[in-house]
C-alpha cells in the first residue's frame, strides 16, 4: 500500500466516524426536542383537566 493511499484511508475512516458522531448527535437534540414537546403536551393536557374538575366541582 502506498504511503498516499494509507493516507486517504485513515482519512476517510476519521470522516466515517465523523459523521457517525455528528448524526448521533442530531438524533440526540430531535430525541430531547421531542420529549420537550411531550412533557409541554403532558402540562396542557393536566390544565384542562384541572379546568374541567374544576368547573364541574362549582356545580355540584
Amino acid at each position: 500500500m502506498l504511503k498516499g493511499e494509507k493516507k486517504r484511508c485513515q482519512q476517510m475512516k476519521h470522516k466515517k466516524h465523523k459523521t457517525k458522531s455528528s448524526d448521533d448527535r442530531v438524533k440526540k437534540l430531535l430525541l430531547r426536542k421531542q420529549l420537550s414537546q411531550t412533557i409541554c403536551s403532558f402540562q396542557q393536557v393536566d390544565v384542562t383537566l384541572l379546568e374541567r374538575f374544576v368547573e364541574n366541582n362549582k356545580n355540584l
